[in-house]
């Protein structure tokens, strides 16, 4: 085999490796504790339940840690909140966090002029990814 053809062998093993050790799923941390938001005290069960939903409807935009910086973030202006700063510009808040109907409303109705578009999930679903979101 050629050196130059031998090289480049390598080095598509080693960019196929990569890869592929870069794209492993990783469980997330589980809650086993309770905690208390805005005054309301939430069950690990139902964070846990928040964190799986928040990945299958809100991760592609708001990131794995809410950071605002998911896969389908690059594209979108203005780009998605980032849950982290804990600034809601359309909720009233309590204790810093905002109230779960204004979450709801949000995520029911849309938020024109963004990318934040109306999502229909079911009520007990969308309470468990609000609690998850306030974390």
């Amino acid at each position: 085999m050629k050196p130059m053809l031998k090289a480049l062998n390598i080095l598509v093993a080693f960019a196929i490796a990569s890869a592929v050790t870069a794209c492993q799923y990783q469980e997330p941390e589980l809650f086993v504790e309770e905690w208390t938001l805005a005054g309301k005290t939430v069950s690990p069960e139902t964070l846990n339940r928040g964190q799986e939903q928040y990945m299958l409807y809100c991760y592609a935009c708001h990131g794995e840690n809410g950071d605002g910086r998911g896969p389908a973030s690059k594209g979108l202006r203005p780009p998605p909140r980032d849950f982290r700063t804990v600034s809601f510009k359309f909720a009233k808040t309590l204790d810093g966090l905002p109230h779960d109907e204004d979450l709801k409303h949000i995520v029911r109705g849309g938020l024109g002029g963004t990318a934040m578009l109306p999502w229909d999930i079911p009520d007990t679903t969308l309470d468990d990814i609000i609690q998850y979101i306030k974390t």
